[in-house]
């Protein structure tokens, strides 16, 4: 208990907000640009109103990619999985691709 309440003094506010938060996927089909070019979970006829934050994923039988949004825009990890091995790993910052 101890333990827990010195861990939680050290993590901001953010970071704390963070771990609590369930990261949420969906398949990329379900993924639509807006008006506005931001990403938005597709919903009946319409979409979510809110921009989609969290992971996108395609899937096949021999391969998956997973991209990251925040608040509609590409932003973290890119992972491309072939045969259950990684094939390439990147990521983008506020929709820009890092280059390392």
């Amino acid at each position: 208990m101890l333990g827990l309440l010195l861990l939680s003094a050290f993590l901001s506010p953010a970071q704390e907000e963070e771990k609590n938060v369930r990261t949420r996927k969906v398949n990329s089909e379900r993924i639509e640009l807006g008006k506005d070019e931001l990403a938005y979970v597709r919903k009946g006829l319409s979409h979510e109103e809110a921009p989609f934050t969290g992971t996108a994923f395609t899937e096949e039988s021999n391969w998956r990619a997973e991209v990251t949004y925040k608040n509609g825009i590409l932003d973290g990890p890119v992972v491309v999985v072939v045969n259950n091995k990684v094939f390439s790993q990147f990521r983008y910052e506020k929709g820009k691709k890092v280059v390392e």
